[in-house]
């Protein structure tokens, strides 16, 4: 507080006096994330004359998956992924109740200062979800026998980004997400049912310590209609928007 005081103090009389007559606040919706239904609104503060801080919150009721997975590894041919796919074939994905949370800190480069202009943005996702999953899991007999999957996903994603925002009428607002970028973790639980009588269990087992690469992956068989597939490992992602808002 200290710190923010001295250069506020710093502040030449032209510049703050700038930031006294430009509206602070800043509500935005991503208007691109709407083509799959998903619903996506950010608020930003203008604290200094080049900082400003955002919060971002998305929701989506639902996101059916499985038909664009499939089509995306169909495209994509190594030994390891064709080995998996002969195993396990993925025949629907769902994922319920998708939220996410993002708070940022832009640091803008113009001599306009905070909120127009070029920025860089640092900032770390928070993403909750429930998956549901159907895989057909190919025994020795070559036979599918249809499997189960339901839990939650949760990941935290620290990422970096660049944009461009600019103000309108005074009052409009336009920001272009030009890109960013994330590394994080994610953690899952999953309860798996089918008909475990006909799968060979320790082939199973086999089979995800062989093929997750990016994490831990364990499967316990309670029952011969239950098993419980817990996962650690590392996750990914990209940004990108385009956002129409309101200042005030």
């Amino acid at each position: 507080m200290l710190s923010l005081l001295t250069l506020t103090n710093a502040t030449p009389p032209q510049a703050l006096k700038l930031m006294k007559g430009n509206p602070k606040n800043v509500v935005k919706m991503n208007l691109i994330p709407i083509a799959f239904k998903t619903y996506s609104f950010q608020y930003e503060h203008s604290i200094m004359r080049n900082l400003s801080l955002c919060l971002q919150v998305g929701y989506n009721s639902e996101l059916r998956l499985g038909t664009y997975i499939n089509r995306i590894l169909d495209t994509v041919s190594n030994a390891r992924l064709n080995a998996a796919r002969a195993k396990f074939a993925l025949t629907e994905l769902t994922t319920t109740g998708n939220t996410y949370i993002t708070p940022e800190l832009r640091i803008y480069i113009s001599r306009k200062g905070a909120p127009n202009g070029f920025y860089l943005a640092p900032y770390y996702r928070f993403t909750t979800s429930k998956l549901h999953a159907t895989f057909t899991y190919k025994d020795s007999n070559n036979v599918d026998i249809p499997v189960l999957f339901t839990g939650n996903l949760n990941s935290v994603r620290p990422g970096v980004m660049v944009g461009y925002q600019k103000s309108f009428l005074k009052r409009l607002v336009v920001d272009f997400w030009l890109g960013g970028v994330q590394f994080g973790s994610s953690k899952a639980s999953f309860d798996a049912t089918s008909d475990f009588t006909k799968v060979d269990k320790q082939g199973v087992v086999q089979f995800i310590d062989d093929n997750f690469k990016y994490g831990n992956a364990t499967v316990t068989f309670d029952s011969d209609t239950h098993a419980k597939l817990e996962y650690n490992g590392k996750t990914n992602g990209f940004r990108v928007g385009l956002c129409l808002g309101f200042r005030f």
